[in-house]
């Protein structure tokens, strides 16, 4: 294990950073592995159950959603595509292109929207889970459980 947190070591071993988000810097190596695989064993549990985690096997009825969510589009980036290739504008831009992220037209890009999506996301957010909830609660109700 290395050490990746910004403190200083209490002792000369080295230790796990315990960090399970994956911001900057990154979680070591052996705290992204426990990570991944506590969160392999929470998804598996909840869509499986399991007596160690006191959820019923019942569960493996349940009918189940897997959404992905995406924000809308407020105009063409910069990018650099994963495998190989070039961006839009022809180039494959090196991996600290500072053009990364930035409008290809300026002219036609969306600030405003971008501002104003950034802003209301925190409450998009908060009523589509509301609106969610209650019709969850119909579908439920309808299906005689």
């Amino acid at each position: 294990m290395r050490r990746c947190t910004t403190t200083p070591p209490r002792t000369n071993r080295a230790d796990a950073c315990a960090s399970p988000a994956a911001t900057a810097p990154p979680p070591c190596p052996s705290c992204a592995w426990t990570y991944a695989g506590d969160t392999y064993h929470l998804i598996r549990a909840g869509l499986a159950g399991g007596d160690r985690r006191d959820i019923p096997a019942a569960v493996r009825d349940h009918r189940r959603v897997f959404a992905t969510l995406t924000a809308p589009s407020f105009g063409s980036v910069h990018n650099r595509p994963e495998h190989g290739g070039s961006c839009r504008c022809g180039t494959r831009h090196a991996s600290d292109a500072p053009e990364l992220g930035t409008a290809l037209n300026p002219d036609t890009y969306d600030y405003a929207g971008v501002v104003l999506f950034n802003n209301h996301a925190g409450q998009l957010w908060q009523r589509f889970t509301t609106r969610l909830r209650r019709a969850l609660v119909h579908v439920r109700l309808g299906s005689g459980r």
